[in-house]
């Protein structure tokens, strides 16, 4: 069976991640050949490439020459590409007829756009890919042009793959209610299960990371900083990194000033080894949405940190329902409440211990769904070529 999975770019993101992942784990079974379409080759990709060359996977772009993912060339290529999708989507479609694809997994908005038009030369052709679409976001999170491309793309899909919450399957039969939709939850694990920590009533400086895009809208990353603001007006010794690139990385920078957090926060940038950051520090914050955490939050628990969503939704959850046998992450969208539970980490040892057990059941399952992931794609393949 030959799979394409289409997508914009190979660069950092959870969804690039899962993307490697699974095709990664494709290439490896009998009788799969395995590629990999990108429209933009970006030097954010190098560490994808490396190790998608490792393995059988050919890998190709509708735009060969490599930039920067933030250039403004890379933004001009993407308006042209939906403005002139017709014509691109003729050229995936030569691509698709050459390497006789049996499937074609499609990922992420660009792509998402071109699948009407790959429907049209579809249908003059006596080849007939399945066209499988996994949709990556959460529909909260949508702008209004994102989620009507995305109402196109769910359309002209022959099946549809969501991977955050099974309850969005509800919201998509609104707008494709014709339209075949499984739920296949990610995970990510390193291999190593538990990480031994040092006690937070030893150190005398807390460092708090995120590793993410920088923006104030999906990310919370504003939040975030109130959230140290606070820490610091209670004592605490704070260095948080924050690492990452993005629209909004120069009002971040202006806020630092305007706030007088140059001692306490560093920009680090771009970085590639996210989890070896998340290594060197003790707590991660991270956008999460009704307390589930993206591809970042689930490497910040691999590698032991305590995990702390900014709710990206008006989702709460009190302090009082944390228990030993829960797996549910603290998770809140009022700065107050999360600067006490970061306060009640720091003072508290034997909370401190408690949410450790918390993240550790959660990383559990996490390993559970990682180990599953790639199986459940398989089986789907199979289902849609019978």
């Amino acid at each position: 069976m030959n799979v394409l999975y289409l997508i914009p770019h190979l660069g950092k993101g959870g969804a690039e991640e899962l993307i490697v992942e699974l095709s990664i784990e494709i290439s490896e079974k009998e009788s799969f050949r395995v590629g990999v379409l990108a429209f933009h080759d970006v030097y954010e990709a190098a560490e994808h490439i490396d190790r998608l060359h490792e393995k059988p996977v050919s890998i190709e772009y509708i735009f060969k020459r490599k930039i920067l993912y933030l250039s403004s060339l890379r933004r001009i290529r993407n308006y042209f590409s939906y403005l002139l999708m017709p014509f691109y989507s003729l050229i995936i479609w030569r691509k698709i007829t050459k390497g006789k694809i049996d499937i074609v997994h499609v990922n992420l908005t660009l792509p998402g756009y071109s699948l009407f038009f790959l429907r049209f030369w579809r249908f003059f052709s006596k080849q007939k890919p399945i066209f499988l679409e996994t949709f990556h976001t959460n529909t909260h999170l949508l702008k209004p042009i994102s989620k009507l491309i995305n109402i196109w793309s769910w359309r002209n899909c022959d099946h549809l793959v969501t991977e955050i919450f099974e309850e969005d399957i509800k919201v998509i039969r609104r707008y494709a209610p014709k339209v075949p939709i499984s739920f296949i939850p990610f995970g990510y694990a390193s291999g190593i299960l538990e990480v031994p920590r040092t006690s937070f009533s030893e150190k005398d400086v807390i460092n708090i990371c995120t590793v993410s895009r920088v923006r104030f809208f999906e990310k919370k990353i504003d939040v975030m900083l109130d959230v140290i603001r606070g820490l610091v007006s209670y004592g605490y010794h704070i260095n948080f990194s924050l690492c990452g690139d993005g629209e909004d990385f120069n009002l971040v920078k202006d806020i630092v000033v305007k706030e007088s957090l140059e001692d306490f926060v560093t920009l680090c940038g771009y970085v590639n080894n996210a989890r070896d950051i998340y290594s060197e520090n003790d707590i991660a914050l991270v956008a999460t949405v009704a307390g589930e955490s993206g591809v970042s939050g689930m490497m910040a628990l691999d590698a032991g940190c305590c995990l702390i969503g900014i709710e990206s939704t008006d989702q709460e959850i009190e302090l009082s329902e944390l228990n030993e046998d829960d797996n549910q992450l603290y998770f809140s969208n009022d700065v107050v409440n999360l600067v006490e539970f970061c306060s009640n980490l720091i003072e508290n040892p034997t909370f401190q211990t408690l949410y450790r057990s918390v993240c550790l059941k959660r990383k559990e399952s996490n390993i559970e769904n990682f180990k599953l992931f790639g199986t459940r794609y398989l089986g789907l393949y199979h289902e849609l070529k019978e």
